[in-house]
């Protein structure tokens, strides 16, 4: 299981899908807080109502880090990020009792 995991956590797209997961969790939790329809929360964004609809049909979010950050505080959240020790991430989900597999990983960003 252990060059599963590195193998996994080594993949850019594996951060990115837990990147754009939580993005889209915070969208759709604004909307619903605000009673927001799509156009209304278009218009909040800055994006059009296409690019909403493509968020939360398909979960396609695909920002820069700017636009991340842009959208974040416009619904009322400050996106934290930090870096961590390969190891140090490795060594915690090793010992997490929720990860049984690599599978369990890949599932772990929605």
């Amino acid at each position: 299981m252990k060059d599963n995991l590195e193998k996994i956590l080594n993949q850019p797209s594996y951060w990115i899908e837990g990147i754009n997961g939580v993005l889209y969790h915070a969208i759709v939790e604004f909307m619903e807080r605000n009673n927001f329809n799509r156009t209304q929360l278009a218009q909040v964004l800055g994006i059009s109502k296409g690019r909403v609809s493509q968020i939360l049909n398909d979960g396609q979010i695909n920002f820069s880090i700017e636009k991340i950050v842009e959208i974040s505080i416009k619904i009322g959240k400050y996106p934290v990020f930090q870096l961590e020790d390969t190891t140090v991430v490795i060594n915690r989900l090793n010992e997490s009792k929720e990860i049984k597999s690599s599978e369990d990983l890949l599932c772990t960003s929605d």
